[in-house]
């Protein structure tokens, strides 16, 4: 199985309500310089990068990440 389907395939079986991001024409993880996965990327409405995540930390840490940012639904 490819990449790309294994990554649909988890999304199906494991949605998500943010924003997934595919692609196969910029090697994400050398952009953001990632040395752990899963690497979370919290880009704002302007393109810029509000904060980051290395490896997993469950939701609570994603919601910190989105508070820390000033990012958090009221």
């Amino acid at each position: 199985m490819n990449p790309r389907k294994k990554v649909k395939r988890y999304l199906e079986e494991s949605p998500r309500a943010c924003k997934i991001v595919l692609t196969e024409d910029t090697n994400l993880a050398a952009v953001y310089a990632a040395k752990t996965y899963p690497l979370y990327v919290l880009v704002d409405r302007d393109g810029f990068i509000a904060g980051t995540q290395n490896g997993a930390g469950g939701e609570s840490a994603l919601r910190r990440l989105l508070k820390k940012a000033g990012l958090a639904s009221k």
